[in-house]
């Protein structure tokens, strides 16, 4: 779940942050609104601190109907 923008300072890193194993189902006004707002706040920390480590993964409370890219 490494947001494509933290892997800019290469173009390898970057296409695999596009790999089905980087990605989880969520809404489009949450990866838009709050959790954009939140990977800037984290990117932000990193800086001011030199090193942040991350923990992410997918909380589903639902069942998931569809499928990734429907």
């Amino acid at each position: 779940l490494a947001p494509a923008a933290d892997m800019a300072f290469n173009e390898e890193a970057m296409n695999y942050s596009f790999l089905l194993s980087n990605i989880s189902p969520q809404a489009k006004n949450f990866n838009k609104g709050i959790w954009r707002e939140l990977e800037e706040l984290t990117r932000n920390w990193a800086r001011d601190n030199e090193a942040l480590y991350v923990i992410t993964g997918p909380v589903l409370t639902e069942t998931v109907k569809g499928t990734i890219g429907t």
